[in-house]
């Protein structure tokens, strides 16, 4: 049984879907701004117990730029929100 020593492995990973991410209200409306990638699919969610997540957008598609995403349902206090980003 020969053993040896691998050298020089180098590891490239494409970059996480979401950076850059930034939450804020304008207009009364919860807004989320991020940098988006192209081929995936964002929709923000919105919990109030981390257990159970609802979708308050829709799916949109990132255009390898930044993109926002609003909650235009009732506003719900302690709400915590979050980006789902999926392979369509």
């Amino acid at each position: 049984l020969a053993t040896g020593v691998v050298d020089n492995v180098q590891l490239s990973l494409p970059p996480p879907p979401v950076q850059n991410i930034s939450g804020f209200f304008e207009a009364s409306a919860w807004q989320v701004r991020f940098a988006s990638r192209t081929n995936w699919l964002y929709t923000l969610e919105r919990t109030t117990n981390f257990q159970s997540w609802d979708f308050v957008s829709a799916p949109t598609p990132g255009n390898g730029t930044n993109l926002v995403l609003l909650d235009t349902t009732a506003l719900v206090p302690s709400a915590s929100y979050r980006v789902r980003a999926e392979r369509p």
